[in-house]
């Protein structure tokens, strides 16, 4: 099931869309109009973000349908996987956004005006103007783990919920992560420019040697979920040692990969290679300074 932030009184007006919750991808990109009762589609794992104390959390079925039995009206902002857009589909007049870029703010703005819910992308800047000019808004369901993009005080002040999906990018963050470690370890952009300009003639013993991972230190900026997944993968498969920076300890990691807590200067100075999985805020802006990164 989709745990979903919801409010008490329009729990009992929800529908649910399909057999199971889990075709739903992440941010099925809908925005609720025309007295829809709340309940926004989600993915799994959707959480509220700072609820206000009017909602409560609970397990509900996921799309909605006006009080007068009209069929519901909606837009998606972006063009998803038919997984989800069926669904939308077979449950309200869906109008969806087919640009090659996300809708310009001024449209946003415009199309949530008459609004219960809205499915935003990363990319849409959720503000207090646009709350504003949103006065039935009830939920903001993000399409993303990150919510930077949103305005989460101003959003609880107005009593609208925010949601994100937390959990569902994990292993795919870590795995690029991961490819961005060994592309740039072992030169692969490169050798690959290299061979795409015809200047590679035969094998060449010095040529674009790279480094090894084996048994090298990685130090991890950032021991959360992504930051632990691409450790246990530099544990696993390369035998890497493992240091990392952050204000909580990770005891996992500790237990589980050998991981060593220390402060910033100790993991850059001994640390091989440096991943960095910190969100965006006031104490991470301009974290590696030209003075940091020197060491």
């Amino acid at each position: 099931m989709i745990e979903l932030a919801s409010a008490q009184r329009g729990a009992n007006q929800l529908k649910r869309i399909g057999r199971d919750d889990r075709g739903v991808p992440d941010g099925a990109g809908v925005f609720a109009r025309r007295r829809m009762t709340f309940g926004m589609l989600a993915s799994p794992g959707f959480v509220a973000i700072d609820p206000p104390a009017a909602t409560n959390r609970t397990h509900l079925p996921l799309l909605k349908e006006p009080a007068d039995g009209r069929q519901a009206e909606g837009l998606c902002d972006a063009p998803h996987p038919a997984a989800g857009l069926d669904r939308i589909r077979a449950a309200c007049a869906a109008e969806v956004w087919d640009g090659p870029m996300p809708p310009p703010y001024a449209i946003l703005k415009e199309k949530a005006a008459d609004c219960d819910g809205l499915v935003s992308l990363l990319t849409d800047r959720i503000d207090p103007a646009l709350l504003d000019a949103a006065p039935r808004l009830k939920v903001v369901s993000n399409y993303a783990v990150g919510f930077n993009n949103v305005d989460v005080p101003a959003a609880t002040a107005r009593g609208v919920v925010v949601g994100n999906t937390p959990g569902v990018l994990t292993d795919a963050t870590a795995d690029m992560a991961f490819c961005l470690l060994i592309a740039a370890a072992r030169r692969l952009m490169e050798g690959h420019d290299y061979s795409r300009s015809g200047a590679w003639k035969t094998w060449e013993p010095l040529g674009h040697l790279g480094q090894d991972l084996v048994g090298r230190t990685l130090g991890v900026i950032g021991m959360g979920r992504i930051g632990y997944a691409l450790a246990k993968r530099c544990r696993a498969g390369w035998d890497m040692q493992v240091l990392y920076h952050d204000h909580y300890r990770n005891e996992n990691a500790e237990t589980e990969l050998g991981a060593r807590q220390v402060d910033l200067d100790v993991l850059l100075r001994e640390s091989d290679f440096v991943s960095v999985h910190t969100d965006l805020n006031d104490k991470t802006r301009g974290l590696f300074m030209r003075s940091a990164s020197g060491k």
